[in-house]
């Protein structure tokens, strides 16, 4: 479903942001729900990673480094290669649809992630160089994931406000993603370092089922119907040299 954008406004405020008259609170609350769940999902492998390859792969000590490096670039390589795509598609068929898929692919994913052991085994593959070979593709696709929700949260905070309000309302983007790192690290991990290591894969799968579940029932796409007229080097330049804040940015 997707709403057209209003220009009228109304009395209704999310923590201070104007809502359109075609939007609810509840969207709001949803948008930065599914923000402060992203940001989960971002920071979890940084906890789950480095066990991982020690107690399930046993990889030698003296390339724990390298290894674990090598699996949190997975996601930037994922960005590097599909964000533009993403970004176009985002505007074709919209923001949401994305989102879900995106939690959809990191949930399902991140549970596959703790068993690539028994994946690996499963495939006849028994060294220890062929197991962290699909840990990688595993880590790969929990990327890929990832970059279809992020983009889109962003995206539907601007989709959402005017531009009045724009600054206040990413300032709250942010504030949920810092909130959802603070979550991972000063309470998941105590939670799943009593439960044991699959815990972790499971918690991390859980929230990408409410990811889905957030996204699919609780947005909606409220892109702009004017089509943006194409800008050279020399127009961005123009407009940046008008703003000190964005020349030092």
């Amino acid at each position: 479903m997707e709403i057209a954008q209003g220009t009228s406004r109304t009395g209704k405020r999310f923590f201070g942001i104007q809502i359109p008259p075609d939007l609810r609170w509840s969207h709001f609350f949803n948008l930065y729900a599914a923000s402060f769940l992203i940001a989960c999902l971002m920071v979890l492998p940084a906890i789950i990673q480095p066990l991982f390859l020690k107690e399930v792969i046993n990889i030698p000590s003296n390339r724990a480094g390298t290894i674990n490096s090598g699996l949190q670039n997975m996601s930037q390589i994922a960005t590097l290669l599909f964000i533009g795509l993403i970004g176009v598609i985002s505007d074709r068929v919209g923001r949401r649809i994305l989102a879900v898929l995106g939690f959809l692919i990191a949930g399902v994913f991140f549970i596959l992630f703790g068993y690539a052991k028994d994946i690996s085994l499963a495939m006849g593959i028994s060294s220890v160089g062929g197991q962290i070979f699909v840990t990688y593709v595993i880590r790969f696709i929990i990327g890929i994931g990832i970059i279809l929700c992020f983009p889109q949260t962003i995206t539907m905070v601007a989709d959402y406000t005017t531009p009045g309000d724009r600054g206040k309302a990413m300032a709250w983007h942010g504030a949920m993603m810092a909130l959802g790192s603070m979550i991972v690290f000063g309470v998941l991990a105590r939670i799943a370092s009593t439960m044991g290591l699959m815990s972790f894969f499971y918690i991390s799968g859980a929230i990408g089922l409410l990811g889905v579940i957030v996204s699919r029932l609780g947005l909606v796409d409220r892109m702009s119907k004017v089509k943006s007229q194409k800008a050279g080097v020399k127009d961005v330049y123009r407009e940046v040299s008008k703003s000190l804040a964005l020349k030092v940015g």
